[in-house]
């Protein structure tokens, strides 16, 4: 019989070549060998060498050389199945176990054999081996159970899982199986897994088959990750488990699990440590592809940008990737490119999305289709091209129409409806298609986009004035909600109506909604509604007369609530966090009710804390975070996060008891998350604003005016070392319209003085002191783009009359800064003394490289000549000379390699080229260098989050940001974006232009300025008396003079040499010394 089914296997061939082997690979099989002397142990050990023999064949001579020759029985079964298996064509999993059979004896590998087997090769199989089938069927019925579960026939589940011991057939025990978790199986499975858990350490073949086979239970049948989780840390450097198709199907399970479980570090070292290099070894080009995808799935995830990008480029350069299946492909095109976009690489973005549509076609993949249009609109869109947006909105539109795509017709919808309130401002075309998307939505399968839909229509609604028609439009949703006893929705829209009545003055009927509100426990909703709760309440009680102080605390906790959400969460857009209208609406109410009762001080640090949320944009970018964090901080900045977020939530409505013990666990998590920040953004601090100490550190003849932009109100708030005050000035059309003309006027160098005098009497001069001398100005929305120095302080009698204006910068030195409180760290810091140089300063003042032109964001610009910039650079050196070592960097000398070197040990860094300011995100703004011979792929830019690597020391940071004739370039509200993120890089001043400033003027500024500092003069006093200078001397129109600006520590960056001190110390020493001749005489 042997013989017959020998014959019916032979074809002839020759062996397979031998190639290299790893000595992992021979110390596993060694392993294997070892094991075949232990007869518990040997029928594991062959299952593994024949699984191992089907990956690498080439294993065998080394097989056939270390095989024992002590007549083991394990061995001499092995011994024959190699020689058996030598005659056999084509060599396959099956017939390697069915050759063990043959060799064996043993049962389990006919039925390993049969599983091992396709389907069109099972009846052959059945027949080799009819008789044995059968008598092995009658005497165990476990084999027969077996066999009939493998042919897809009734079969006797209870047998299958009895509680019994392991044996080598049961690694198929699931294949085919579909009991789910009510089956009997679990039990037999807990106690294989807890077998597997006692015996730590995968050290038999045994254990090794059972992990596999219950890993395979409890992620197809259970979903039972937490236990999958658990037993990952027995393969984690397990060197003896051999590398074989099952144990990489295993481990993607594992990595999986980790990833559901939240332990993304496991996952991390399970992809690099082993899954990763064991599809190297053992899978298919495509597979290997695809983990690397699912690795850079998790990278992705968790917002490592860095290591995301270079993950996905690995995989897209990879020739192999055009044979993957069309839904990696897809995935993979879409996630780098939203990766080269959180990079900064904007062109690449559209570029792979427009590819990932165009495949998406070809493969008729729309789902695929739709998501890149919608992503190509979306960028668009936040870049302001309103045009490309609307092109790739409508072409979207048409694919939903045309495949009657209900739901994402609707999204679509509202995506309409937000476009033309934002940029047509046609509310009446934002309404049609609002209801054209309440019209497909399923109330019952879209029920929450529903929800989502109707909030926007009210809101839209009351926007237009038609206030009667949201109250209805909000009664029939409530009404729905009802329906659905959703509390969250009853909430909101109770909420809501209460707030339509309040604005219409119906307070009658607001009255039973009001007392519902008050009666109901919110501590479960989301903090948004939360906050229109306490909003609407507060509105309400004001209006009817009653006092409310009542509210304050109330009001308190939710804004803190919203700055701790805020903080965590907050996302970096033009340098600034924008608050949701309905936070800003509480930080509104708080305000104005401790103005009410005449707690100003505490006003003014809540307007500060709204200032500070700007670090946490920073301190929350993933870019940031992957470039300076190691990937164990970055984790555990994660897990930190979630923590205090939990916690939080938690916390609210807590028992006193528990409150107490819940906040100090609070602030314990506080403090090492502000640890992982100060990685990020140096000095990080996110204590609050104390007045007292702020009215200390500042002197005498010092005044701050922090400006507050809150809806349509601009608080003001003037403190000074014996006053503080705040003020409120309404943000009307009128006052929108004067800001906007003259920042259009700077930048067309066409000042109107009247203009400029209007917005002085407005919003500096009533919060002026006469006896200060030195101003520091906290600016907000078109404060901004406003240099307030730049304001003349009585009319002039025409409009262009410049030298006959009196202006601010001659009675005040101005400096601006980021917070108040950032004002109290500043004059808190210590001031650096060890630099290597004095002075590292860079000009270009020729753009002959890449055509004159250069790229930010998705448009190309044309770069003018500078050639003052280099006369600017090389008279700042030489005036500071003396102070010590300078360098220069001209020219071809500056590539961002050379200036990032320089700019780690040098007391000022100044570049004078051009740089652009990318609105959307100044993380991404742009310094225009030299590309120098940098590489091939230089272009002789340095973004600015670049810069938070170099650990920037500096005390000065010059970007003087020029122009030589005509044209404008990108600058705008973005640029004080540009100065926050280089001082939250370390950079302890700056100085910046608001909009573009010929360079021949920059020269003679920043020429000046440098003159004034080298006598040891403070930094804003210094830029007072350059700007006089060029004002009487040279050209007094503020277009010119005033768009350089000093950010951040207004000191001096040198201390005047105590001549007194020193005369006297050596006077002392002369004294001291004849004192000795004359004793010692």
């Amino acid at each position: 019989m042997l013989s017959f089914i020998l014959l019916f296997l032979l074809l002839q061939g020759e062996p397979d070549s031998v190639a290299a082997l790893s000595p992992r690979e021979l110390s596993q099989t060694n392993f294997l060998l070892e094991q075949l002397q232990n007869p518990q142990e040997q029928g594991y050990a062959l299952w593994l060498l024949a699984q191992q023999l089907d990956v690498r064949p080439e294993l065998e001579i080394h097989v056939r050389e270390k095989l024992p020759d002590n007549g083991a029985p394990g061995a001499e079964v092995l011994r024959c199945a190699l020689e058996q298996t030598s005659l056999v064509r084509p060599v396959t999993r099956a017939s390697r176990l069915e050759v063990l059979y043959l060799c064996s004896g043993q049962s389990d590998f006919l039925l390993a054999a049969l599983y091992e087997s396709a389907e069109t090769d099972k009846q052959a199989l059945l027949v080799r081996h009819d008789e044995a089938i059968t008598r092995l069927s009658q005497s165990d019925m476990l084999f027969k159970a077996y066999v009939s579960k493998a042919l897809d026939e009734p079969y006797d589940a209870a047998t299958l899982f009895a509680d019994r011991a392991f044996r080598p057939a049961d690694v198929y025990l699931f294949n085919g199986y579909t009991g789910g978790q009510e089956a009997s199986h679990q039990a037999l499975i807990e106690s294989w897994k807890q077998a597997v858990n006692d015996r730590r350490g995968l050290m038999h073949p045994s254990q090794m088959v059972m992990i596999l086979t219950v890993v395979t239970a409890l992620h197809t049948q259970d979903a039972d990750y937490a236990a999958i989780q658990e037993l990952s840390s027995q393969i984690s450097g397990n060197n003896q488990f051999p590398d074989i198709q099952q144990k990489h199907v295993m481990l993607k399970r594992m990595a999986f699990a980790s990833v559901v479980q939240g332990f993304f570090q496991s996952a991390l070292q399970l992809y690099r440590q082993e899954l990763i290099p064991l599809s190297d070894a053992i899978a298919s080009p495509e597979e290997y592809l695809r983990v690397t995808i699912d690795y850079g799935n998790i990278l992705f995830r968790l917002g490592n940008v860095n290591g995301a990008l270079q993950t996905y480029k690995s995989v897209y350069d990879n020739p192999a990737t055009e044979n993957l299946d069309s839904r990696y492909q897809s995935a993979l095109l879409n996630n780098l490119a939203v990766s080269y976009l959180n990079a900064g690489f904007f062109e690449d973005y559209i570029n792979l999305q427009i590819l990932a549509y165009q495949r998406a076609v070809e493969t008729g993949e729309i789902d695929a289709q739709l998501r890149a249009l919608a992503n190509l609109y979306i960028f668009h869109w936040r870049n302001q091209d309103w045009n490309n947006a609307e092109i790739y909105l409508n072409e979207a539109l048409q694919l939903a129409l045309t495949h009657e795509m209900d739901r994402e017709l609707a999204n679509i919808y509202m995506l309409f409806s937000t476009y033309h309130t934002n940029f047509s401002n046609d509310y009446d075309k934002a309404l049609e298609f609002i209801n054209l998307a309440q019209s497909v939505i399923d109330p019952d399968a879209g029920y929450r986009v529903l929800i989502v839909t109707l909030s926007e229509k009210i809101g839209l609604l009351r926007d237009m004035g038609r206030i009667d028609e949201a109250i209805e439009v909000t009664r029939e949703a409530l009404e729905m909600v009802q329906g659905r006893d959703d509390k969250q929705a009853i909430i909101e829209f109770t909420s809501q109506l209460a707030d339509l009545l309040i604005g219409s003055q119906r307070l009658a009927d607001a009255a039973p909604l009001i007392d519902s509100l008050r009666e109901t426990q919110t501590s479960d909703v989301s903090l948004s509604i939360r906050a229109s709760v306490v909003n609407t309440i507060t509105r309400y009680t004001r209006l009817e007369s009653r006092s409310g102080f009542s509210h304050i605390d109330q009001l308190r906790e939710t804004v803190n609530e919203i700055v701790n959400a805020v903080r965590l969460s907050a996302d970096l857009q033009s340098g600034f966090v924008r608050l949701e209208p309905g936070y800003e609406e509480s930080f509104t109410l708080l305000v104005d009710e401790l103005l009410r009762v005449g707690k100003s001080a505490e006003a003014a640090v809540w307007l500060d804390e709204i200032k500070n949320l700007n670090k946490a944009a920073y301190v929350n970018s993933n870019l940031l975070k992957s470039s300076l964090l190691s990937e164990e901080e970055f984790l555990y900045d994660l897990q930190l996060t979630n923590q205090i977020d939990q916690l939080r939530m938690q916390r609210i409505g807590a028992a006193e008891q528990e409150y107490v013990a819940m906040s100090t666990q609070l602030l314990q998590l506080i403090n090492e998350k502000n640890e992982i920040n100060n990685r990020i953004l140096r000095e990080f601090s996110d204590n609050r604003l104390q007045v007292e100490q702020l009215q200390r550190v500042l002197n005498a003849d010092e005044q701050a005016l922090s400006y507050h932009a809150i809806d349509t109100v601009m608080y003001v708030v003037q403190v000074s070392r014996e006053h503080l005050e705040i003020s409120k000035v309404k943000i009307d059309e009128d006052l929108t319209g004067l800001s906007e003309q003259i920042v259009d006027s700077f930048e067309g160098m066409q000042t109107d003085l009247h203009d400029l005098h209007r917005f002085y009497k407005i919003l500096v001069e009533p919060y002026l002191a006469d006896d200060k001398d030195r101003l520091f100005v906290i600016p907000d929305a078109f404060m901004y783009r406003i240099p307030v120095e730049a304001l003349p302080v009585h009319r002039p009698e025409g409009r262009g009359q410049f030298g006959l204006a009196t202006y601010l910068i001659e009675h005040y030195r101005v400096s601006y800064q980021n917070s108040l409180s950032d004002l109290v760290r500043l004059r808190n810091r210590k001031r650096g003394t060890d630099f290597a140089r004095e002075f590292t300063g860079t000009a270009i003042s020729d753009f002959d490289f890449n055509n004159g032109m250069t790229q930010l964001g998705t448009s190309r610009y044309r770069l003018a000549s500078l050639p003052f910039a280099r006369e600017e650079i090389q008279e700042s050196a030489r005036i500071l000379s003396r102070f010590g070592q300078t360098k220069t960097l001209l020219n071809e000398q500056g590539t961002p390699a050379q200036v990032r070197a320089a700019a780690r040990d040098t007391r000022i860094l100044h570049i004078a080229s051009h740089s652009f300011v990318y609105d959307s995100d100044p993380l991404f703004s742009v310094l225009q260098l030299h590309p120098g011979q940098d590489g091939p792929q230089s272009n002789g830019q340095i973004y600015a989050y670049e810069l938070f690597t170099e650990e920037l020391t500096s005390e000065l940071v010059v970007l003087s940001s020029c122009e030589s004739g005509s044209g404008s370039y990108i600058q705008g509200s973005g640029i004080i974006g540009i100065g926050r993120a280089l001082s939250y890089a370390g950079a302890h001043a700056l100085i910046l232009n608001l909009w573009s400033v010929r360079d021949l003027a920059a020269s003679q500024i920043m020429t000046g300025f440098y003159t004034h500092l080298g006598r040891y003069t403070d930094k804003d006093r210094a830029m007072q008396q350059a700007k006089i200078q060029f004002i009487n001397s040279v050209n007094s129109d503020p277009s010119v003079w005033a768009p350089l600006i000093v950010f951040g520590d207004p000191g001096s960056v040198y201390e005047p040499v105590n001549w007194k001190a020193i005369l006297l110390f050596s006077l002392l020493i002369l004294l001291g010394a004849g004192v000795f001749a004359y004793y010692r005489r």
